[in-house]
């Protein structure tokens, strides 16, 4: 599969950019995304499937600091 994270200021995402491009995972394996200072209030992750007809998913977990 794919991800793709996107950070945003609105919480309607309605200015929202992409912080990290599209990356491949491969199944079992795992990926991360940090930064230093979180810079957007909202972030998302859009997952994509690499295989036909064979849905990929995700756990996703976020931590921020203040």
């Amino acid at each position: 599969m794919t991800w793709t994270v996107f950070g945003a200021n609105q919480a309607d995402y309605s200015d929202e950019v992409v912080v990290q491009a599209a990356a491949s995972v491969n199944a079992g394996a795992n990926a991360s995304y940090a930064v230093e200072r979180a810079p957007y209030a909202y972030y998302r992750v859009k997952i994509r499937s690499t295989v036909a007809d064979t849905p990929g998913g995700a756990n996703l977990a976020g931590i921020a600091k203040g």
